[in-house]
């Protein structure tokens, strides 16, 4: 029947739709969780509840269940269907829990391969050091009493601080501050479209910066006491960290001299 003839007024109608084809799957998640037997008693078939409850409970056919669960599959249910990737141990075992967060939120713990590492200006006969070229066009920050904050279990680090009283800020005389921020240059290492590049992009990538030579990407600001900013530099540098600090050190109400 045409919709003129139904008498109701558009805005009053459901619009539907039929999904006719799928042509790619989309945010596809890693999920950790348990197997468990059906509650009906059905071997062709075992219930995965994953550990988020976000998450749907799955189907997981015989087939792909850890040695001796049950026989090949047969049977259809409501719930929806997954596959399983790997078996990860015993519910409640650390080892077994741990890898089951990493593998829930996608983190890769795989060892790079040589064809990553050869990306890098590395190699192992010799020590890497910052070309000559580098200090051509970079503001060379090394004579600046720079520093990290982390915690102590913190392996990498790939920031660091800097401040420095000055008697001109304004160029009027103005006492002040020189303060800046340091962010390791990863993209001096990390070319587009190489292996390295679509590893990055799936992974995070630090530069430890205490104690050597380091390429970084620097913000630079001039304010006055009253923390007023009056000047700010953008730019590539080098930079070389004195010390590494924990949050215990600068607390609130401590003071501190990093010569």
């Amino acid at each position: 029947m045409p919709d003129e003839d139904w008498g109701v007024p558009d805005v009053c109608l459901q619009k539907t739709a039929e999904v006719m084809y799928i042509m790619e799957m989309k945010n596809c998640r890693a999920a950790m969780g348990q197997l468990k037997v059906m509650t009906d008693g059905n071997r062709n078939w075992a219930l995965f509840s994953p550990t988020d409850s976000r998450m749907p409970r799955m189907m997981i056919p015989a087939d792909q269940l850890p040695s001796g669960f049950f026989e090949r599959p047969q049977a259809t249910a409501q719930f929806a269907r997954g596959k399983l990737e790997r078996t990860l141990g015993l519910a409640g075992d650390v080892e077994a829990e741990t890898e089951g967060l990493l593998f829930a939120n996608n983190v890769d713990t795989r060892e790079f391969s040589v064809s990553v590492m050869h990306c890098l200006p590395i190699v192992e006969s010799k020590q890497w050091t910052i070309d000559e070229k580098e200090f051509k066009y970079r503001r060379d920050l090394r004579e600046n009493v720079i520093f990290t904050i982390s915690s102590r279990e913190s392996h990498e680090l790939d920031d660091a601080l800097s401040i420095e009283e000055i008697d001109d800020c304004d160029g009027k005389g103005t006492p002040g501050f020189e303060i800046g921020v340091h962010i390791a240059d990863v993209s001096h290492f990390v070319f587009d479209n190489t292996e390295l590049d679509a590893w990055a992009a799936n992974r995070a990538c630090t530069v430890n910066l205490v104690h050597k030579d380091r390429l970084a990407f620097s913000v630079v600001w001039k304010m006055d006491k009253d923390g007023a900013i009056v000047e700010e530099w953008f730019g590539r540098t080098i930079v070389r960290s004195r010390v590494r600090l924990g949050y215990e050190h600068v607390q609130v109400n401590r003071t501190l001299r990093v010569c």
